[in-house]
């Protein structure tokens, strides 16, 4: 795998956050996991013009949060984020959110999704 690749987590879930964290960190990959958007810091030391602060981020669509995960995702574009790989998750997929997720070209993670979906987005 090379560089070992930091994926940020945003799930207001504390289980599902944790498992995830927990299963990027077994499929060798740097994890760090948030509860929200507003809790999301980027990893400083990490950003230049050639690499962003993550490798992928990993949010979620619907939540309590003022914010859904795609207008997070548009917040890290108007910024100029440069994070190679953005997934948005979610158990129940609306037409918006599809279209709204397609556009942003994020992957689409429909829970529950498999080690094996995870792995080849990561890797692909």
């Amino acid at each position: 795998m090379g560089d070992m690749k930091h994926i940020a987590v945003i799930e207001e879930n504390e289980e599902q956050r944790e498992m995830l964290e927990r299963l990027l960190k077994c499929l060798g990959y740097e994890a760090t996991g948030y509860d929200s958007p507003s809790s999301f810091h980027c990893v400083k030391e990490r950003c230049d013009s050639e690499r962003g602060c993550f490798d992928a981020i990993m949010t979620d669509y619907r939540s309590r949060w003022h914010q859904d995960g795609v207008e997070f995702v548009r917040q890290l574009e108007r910024k100029k984020c440069k994070i190679p790989k953005l997934a948005v998750i979610s158990a129940s997929w609306d037409n918006e959110g599809l279209e709204k997720s397609r556009a942003l070209k994020c992957k689409l993670l429909s829970k529950p999704f498999s080690v094996k979906e995870l792995e080849e987005w990561l890797n692909g």
